[in-house]
């Protein structure tokens, strides 16, 4: 299971059975490349998983742009 941390950069990888962070990942050098291009965007705030396609993708607060990634195990 993945969450974006409230307020940061990170999303979050959580063990279902413990409830417990697995692991952390920072998104933060993509929010300050979508920063420079407007001031005005905020912090990473969206996850998003499409089970028809298979895909994940992020977002943030007032960011022009949708990003699909991919978590290796």
């Amino acid at each position: 299971m993945y969450a974006n941390r409230y307020e940061s950069n990170y999303i979050v990888k959580i063990d279902p059975a413990s409830g417990q962070v697995a692991a952390k990942l920072d998104f933060s050098d993509l929010a300050n490349r979508v920063q420079s291009k407007d001031p005005q965007i905020n912090v990473l705030n969206g996850i998003a998983y499409d089970s028809a396609a298979n895909k994940i993708y992020i977002t943030g607060k007032w960011w022009p742009e949708l990003y699909e990634i991919r978590f290796e195990h």
